[in-house]
């Protein structure tokens, strides 16, 4: 079984899952992806070197699916995961049980390690299963 599809950012990558019966089809895009970004409020500060930020739209072509911010994470070259942290801006991702036809948008951010995203990539990690869902190199 191969593992999971790894595109770059900007690209789409669709999930299909099946359970029970049930399939799930998502078309997932992650994009303008920033670095040393600042927070909104001028006051936060990120506590492990940087502020990375990306634009994540969502659509859901068959079954039901949730997503929020904390279904990302980013791993660093070096194998590092650093999850996604609240949202500085107020427009982090959450849309819980969309329906077939129905999208959703937001931004992720995360706090990582200067440099963590040379070679990097966002990962998408599965809600069905241990382990990640896609990738998208940066």
């Amino acid at each position: 079984m191969a593992g999971p599809a790894t595109v770059k950012a900007g690209e789409t990558l669709q999930l299909k899952e099946s359970l029970l019966g049930t399939t799930t089809v998502v078309d997932v895009t992650v994009t303008n992806v920033k670095y040393n970004v600042k927070s909104a409020d001028g006051f936060s500060k990120p506590g492990k070197g940087q502020f990375v930020t990306a634009d994540v739209q969502v659509l859901v072509r068959q079954g039901k699916y949730s997503i929020s911010s904390g279904s990302f994470k980013l791993v660093a070259k070096d194998g590092t995961a650093f999850d996604s942290t609240i949202a500085l801006d107020g427009k982090d991702l959450s849309a819980n049980d969309l329906a077939s036809g129905q999208k959703a948008s937001g931004t992720v951010w995360f706090d990582v390690a200067k440099d963590a995203q040379t070679g990097g990539k966002v990962a998408l990690k599965s809600i069905l299963a241990e382990g990640d869902a896609g990738y998208w190199a940066l």
